[in-house]
């Protein structure tokens, strides 16, 4: 009896440590997938981020100083004062003893050409303002130099020294073109440029492909006193995997998914070099799965069981498997199945000038297909026929 009873016992302990384990197994799971999904949206941040505009523009172009025992420096604010698009600190230096207290100085503004047919009849104080840092002498030779709208004639800053009006330093002021809008197409396809582009991709080998050469269009200032000339460059990157999707009896009980990759190198995943060479300016995009293989050396293979085009390292699947399992998503045959509504790769455009440059940037995902090939010709299966 005795002995039933400590078997009884050490089972009840088993069950109860089991039942604990499994709880805590359990609890690591949980606390797994909540710190992935937050990694996830940490992620997805930072690259919605990255897709966003970014721009560097220096309009304000405040040149060397002239003048005669003052010389005057300018320091570009990090910030701009309220109101102004840019702001500039220009700080005086009176020769020969700077910190003397008789070496504060006047500040003065003006149109280098007031009868110009772009400034006549304008205030420079509404295009660009002067204010000091003080009355006192040293807080005197330290001005901020605001930048409230474009202008289109060039402005004249000058620092006369109190001591002695013949004594002055002056620096003239440009404002640079810049660029007010950047869109781009590729063929009938707009680019979400900041955001996302869905495109059709063509699954027919001999199929033509959407998509076009690259078509920029820049929208620049109309006012300006130095005409800008932009430079283009475009960056491929990031190729993602291609129609992922569990088959919904199995949930990612085992790999289904099919990769852009490069078949030249065994580490395929990590091999992306012929794809990041691809010129997107003289090649332009086109989006088709034959187009992908054979520009951009990008292979769509599905786990190590088939390849989309035919291929040296896995045996093709037709266009029709392709189709039938696109149709197959979301239900419960345990056969593969895809997602059409995936991330293919992004795409960056960079327009430079000399002063200012814009960075925009977006990802184009697969948000359908087509299986559409040209009508050339007809064979029949006999050549006649006798009844």
């Amino acid at each position: 009896m005795n002995n039933e009873l400590q078997q009884h016992k050490t089972a009840d302990t088993v069950k109860w440590i089991l039942t604990l384990i499994a709880f805590i197994l359990i609890g690591v799971l949980l606390i797994g997938i909540i710190l992935g999904w937050f990694d996830k949206k940490k992620v997805e941040g930072e690259k919605q981020e990255e897709q966003t505009q970014m721009q560097s523009f220096q309009s304000m172009i405040v040149s060397e100083s002239v003048g005669h025992n003052m010389s005057l420096a300018s320091v570009r604010s990090a910030e701009p004062v309220a109101q102004a698009l840019e702001s500039v600190t220009l700080t005086a230096t009176v020769k020969p003893d700077n910190t003397a207290e008789n070496t504060g100085v006047d500040w003065d503004i003006k149109w280098k050409n007031a009868s110009s047919s772009w400034a006549n009849g304008k205030s420079v104080t509404s295009y660009v303002t002067v204010t000091p840092g003080g009355d006192g002498y040293a807080e005197s030779k330290t001005v901020t130099l605001s930048n409230l709208q474009p202008f289109g004639e060039q402005i004249v800053v000058m620092a006369t020294a109190r001591d002695n009006p013949e004594v002055t330093a002056s620096v003239n002021v440009d404002y640079a073109q810049k660029l007010t809008d950047v869109a781009l197409k590729f063929g009938d396809i707009t680019c979400n440029l900041g955001g996302r582009t869905g495109v059709t991709l063509e699954l027919n080998q001999n199929g033509t492909p959407k998509g076009g050469k690259a078509n920029l269009t820049q929208t620049k200032d109309n006012v300006y006193t130095i005409a800008e000339t932009f430079t283009v460059t475009y960056k491929l990157e990031n190729p993602c995997t291609l129609l992922t999707v569990s088959p919904a009896s199995m949930p990612g009980s085992y790999p289904n998914y099919m990769e852009f990759c490069t078949i030249t190198s065994p580490d395929y995943e990590s091999n992306y070099e012929k794809f990041n060479s691809y010129s997107v300016s003289e090649k332009g995009m086109y989006f088709g799965i034959k187009y992908f293989v054979d520009n951009l050396d990008l292979h769509s293979i599905q786990s190590g069981r088939g390849n989309i085009i035919e291929g040296n390292v896995y045996e093709a699947i037709t266009v029709s498997d392709i189709i039938n399992r696109f149709n197959k998503k979301g239900t419960t045959d345990d056969s593969y199945c895809y997602n059409t509504n995936v991330d293919l790769f992004d795409l960056t455009v960079t327009v430079k000038g000399r002063y200012s440059t814009v960075t925009k940037s977006t990802t184009f995902y697969m948000n359908g297909y087509t299986n559409a090939s040209p009508i050339n010709a007809i064979d029949m299966d006999k050549q006649s026929l006798v009844f």
